[in-house]
């Protein structure tokens, strides 16, 4: 009986500084800075494409990171990100039916203002933000 109190005890006390450990890891990643959304807006008009009005696409920054969320039913795009100076500083096509979701790193890119554009044969998303 004692074993298995003092082996239960052991066990709890591991939880216990673990969770606790990965909890303040975890604040000290949150308080940097929480995602912002970038708003998109339709550059294509295409009312019979986009007939709900709905952007198809979510696209977050947090600090030098963009996280894109894609709709199954936007296809094959294109993601570019331009710098102030009309610059590609990150260009990749993603099929967003295999692919729902894109995490970009802009890190050691200098401060100053960015447009992302998503292009498709049915779209065109623009979005400005700045690092």
């Amino acid at each position: 009986m004692k074993k298995q109190t003092l082996f239960l005890g052991m066990v709890l006390g591991i939880l216990l500084v673990s969770a606790t450990h990965s909890s303040m890891a975890y604040a000290g990643i949150s308080t940097v800075s929480n995602p912002q959304e970038i708003p998109l807006e339709d550059r294509f008009r295409n009312p019979d494409n986009m007939r709900s009005g709905i952007i198809p696409i979510t696209a977050k920054q947090q600090g030098d990171m963009l996280f894109i969320d894609f709709q199954e039913i936007v296809g094959v795009v294109e993601v570019t990100v331009t710098n102030n100076r009309g610059m590609n500083v990150f260009t990749e096509t993603v099929n967003a039916a295999t692919q729902p979701f894109l995490t970009i790193s802009l890190q050691g890119l200098p401060s100053g203002s960015y447009v992302i554009t998503f292009s498709s044969e049915k779209m065109k998303l623009r979005g400005e933000f700045e690092m």
